[in-house]
């Protein structure tokens, strides 16, 4: 498999709010993609994608690909001075390709302080963007940052969220500015600069062969079905979750909480409370209806 003789740019980007199915996705297309580095000590479960070696980087707003770029560290930059550099920095990553590049992004497509946007417009081949539905978003988001669900429902509300942004520790990245949620996904869904697919995590989940069949192919993979199953079965949860607990995941931010939890469809169900289900709907019914996803009112049921 492999990108064939067509030219640049090279640059795909795996583009989601986090907790939205990114490192699933990654794990996949990992095994559709030729490693360009030896596999670590997971790789000792032959089937298994090593989740310590993913598709995905440099990450947007990688602090070392751009303190590489510069000659010098971004730390001495402010975060607007940063937003202005990076697609210069997207931009020289992809001259250097020869062959399509998945990176991960969990900016939303915000413009930067000259007007364009935070990745380089010129530099994307195209986007995939993957959505998952809020309620999952805030029970995994909660617990992946172990803050309580209602402060992570208000923060997915708040137009200023960002990860990275704060000055009391220097991150391994630089502020990627999310916004509110229905702000990312209709900042990425909804512009004309490059080629862009949605798909969502439940459908992932559904027909998963049949769904990273079309994903490959949109990106620019030659995939048969055979071997697109080969390569949802290498990320299979359970083999992912398994992985994590014999060797760990240098992605994982807190050490006492699993990064592979559940990864299951509707966990919101059981998980968050009806009062918390009205919150998000109210801030974002009109995305989650675009998007397919019924409301409680709807007959979707919350928690009691």
């Amino acid at each position: 498999m492999n990108a064939g003789t067509r030219t640049g740019p090279f640059t795909v980007w795996l583009a989601s709010y986090p907790k939205s199915g990114n490192t699933w996705t990654r794990a996949v297309l990992q095994s559709l993609t030729p490693p360009d580095v030896p596999l670590g000590a997971g790789a000792a479960e032959a089937s298994c994608v090593d989740i310590n070696a993913l598709v995905g980087t440099p990450m947007a707003g990688c602090r070392a690909t751009i303190d590489a770029y510069l000659g010098f560290a971004a730390s001495d930059l402010l975060p607007g001075e940063i937003d202005a550099l990076r697609p210069a920095v997207d931009a020289a990553v992809d001259a250097g390709l020869d062959r399509i590049l998945f990176r991960k992004a969990h900016d939303a497509l915000f413009s930067g302080p000259d007007g364009a946007p935070i990745v380089s417009a010129t530099a994307t081949r195209a986007a995939i963007y993957l959505v998952r539905d809020p309620r999952d978003v805030a029970v995994s988001f909660a617990r992946f940052e172990a803050r309580s669900p209602s402060a992570v429902v208000a923060s997915m509300a708040d137009p200023g969220r960002a990860l990275s942004g704060t000055d009391r520790r220097l991150s391994n990245h630089a502020r990627q500015r999310l916004g509110t949620w229905s702000q990312h996904v209709e900042s990425w869904t909804c512009h004309d600069l490059f080629p862009v697919a949605v798909f969502r995590y439940e459908d992932l989940h559904a027909d998963p062969v049949g769904e990273f069949g079309r994903m490959a192919a949109f990106a620019g993979l030659t995939a048969s079905r055979d071997e697109v199953a080969a390569a949802v079965a290498a990320a299979r949860f359970d083999r992912l979750q398994a992985q994590e607990a014999r060797y760990g995941f240098r992605e994982r931010v807190h050490p006492t909480a699993a990064f592979f939890r559940r990864g299951i469809v509707g966990s919101w169900r059981d998980e968050l409370p009806a009062d918390l289900v009205r919150r998000i709907e109210t801030d974002h019914g009109a995305t989650m209806l675009r998007l397919g996803y019924r409301l409680a009112s709807d007959g979707a049921s919350p928690a009691g």
